[in-house]
């Protein structure tokens, strides 16, 4: 590479879906021959989880502070007049202040880009984050509506945004094998000690309010009856805090007399292994950013029932590469999961293949790579890698 290593800028001391995404396109960048250091809060769960994986040596801990840490803030602002960085990717909203201070635009402040995962909820235009936010150089969100949201409530301007979708591997784990079409359910299903002959319905997240486990249940309760093969499968455990929503979750499974028909697995670090298990995959949520486990569920041949708000819409096609309902409307979710398991096997299978074909066509990992690497090109001299079935974005 010709530029300078990029420098991403992690200083989270907590650990979820932001932080994950941050190691996640580290390693991808290390693994694709991307130069890259990740200066990360030291001794937080992200710093731990880099020091695991094959990137560890370009790994930078130190101690970041909030919004106004300006010992690195003169540290990036020497390191930049230096050459050693020319871009900095951020995830944290907080992280963006420090290299956005580093300096005067010209005058050793790095170039910035922002990668934004959470939909904005409030105005940010006062006079601190105008001065702030003028200073992003690209804004990259995870969906159209997120962008349109920025564009709405923040000081930046509309040419610096950028949509970029995730994207899967290609070869992920499905349900079909070689040896029969049914034998990656069959052999999930016996690795995770789930019942080999009934149709499974799966949720999969953490147990909260706002991903909709207890919801829900109250809808597989009125399919029960109708449906005696139906097993409802819940996949996560409880954020610090929720702890009484898992509680009050399991208490109404006895109380509804479900919890031979109702599996509690808890945490699992083998998603990949265990969607083949399921036949069909509801998402619960209110609304999500984007949905990522949507791509997965769909990567391994479920059915997918998913609420129409946030991100979602983006992902699914209404009836075509799965279904939408209205959020946390019962009446409608209920009526969608009788139609989807109603359905003969070959309009089923016909569902699958357009779902296959919108992931290897649009979500793949290439693609957002390609977008990605298409920002910094738009910033810095970056020479991107060869990728292998690279997508013109």
């Amino acid at each position: 590479m010709s530029a300078p290593p990029l420098l991403l800028l992690g200083g989270s001391s907590g650990w979820g879906g932001l932080e994950m995404f941050s190691v996640e396109y580290f390693e991808l960048l290390h693994q694709v021959g991307v130069p890259a250091r990740f200066l990360v809060q030291a001794d937080s769960p992200t710093h731990r989880r880099l020091m695991d994986g094959p990137a560890a040596a370009d790994v930078e801990p130190r101690r970041i502070g909030g919004h106004f840490d300006f010992r690195l803030q003169r540290d990036l602002r020497r390191r930049t007049a230096a050459g050693e960085i020319e871009l900095v990717h951020t995830f944290k909203s907080s992280d963006v202040f420090h290299p956005a201070l580093a300096g005067r635009p010209g005058k050793g402040r790095p170039k910035l880009v922002h990668h934004l995962q959470m939909l904005p909820s409030r105005s940010r235009r006062d006079p601190l984050h105008r001065l702030v936010y003028s200073r992003i150089d690209r804004l990259i969100t995870l969906t159209d509506q997120m962008r349109g949201r920025v564009a709405e409530l923040w000081p930046i301007a509309s040419d610096r945004l950028r949509t970029v979708h995730y994207g899967l591997a290609n070869g992920r784990p499905g349900r079909a094998t070689s040896d029969s079409p049914e034998g990656g359910r069959d052999r999930a299903r016996e690795r995770f000690n789930l019942p080999a002959n009934r149709t499974l319905i799966g949720l999969a997240g953490q147990v909260c309010e706002i991903k909709g486990q207890q919801f829900v249940l109250e809808v597989f309760a009125r399919l029960a009856e109708q449906r005696p093969d139906l097993d409802l499968v819940f996949v996560g455990s409880a954020p610090p805090g929720e702890e009484a929503y898992d509680l009050e979750l399991k208490r109404r499974c006895t109380e509804l007399g479900l919890d031979d028909r109702v599996h509690h697995l808890g945490f699992c670090a083998e998603m990949a292994e265990l969607f083949p298990a399921f036949d069909l995959f509801v998402l619960g949520s209110r609304a999500e950013a984007f949905g990522r486990v949507l791509l997965e569920a769909l990567a391994a041949g479920n059915l997918v029932v998913a609420s129409a708000a946030g991100g979602v819409p983006e992902i699914i096609e209404d009836g075509a590469t799965g279904w939408l309902y209205t959020s946390r409307d019962a009446d409608d979710l209920a009526r969608v999961l009788l139609e989807v398991l109603s359905l003969p096997a070959e309009q089923q299978a016909a569902v699958r293949e357009q779902a296959q074909q919108s992931l290897t066509g649009h979500f793949t990992l290439d693609r957002f790579l390609d977008q990605v690497f298409s920002v910094y090109e738009e910033l810095i001299p970056f020479q991107r890698p060869v990728l292998a079935g690279s997508a013109t974005p």
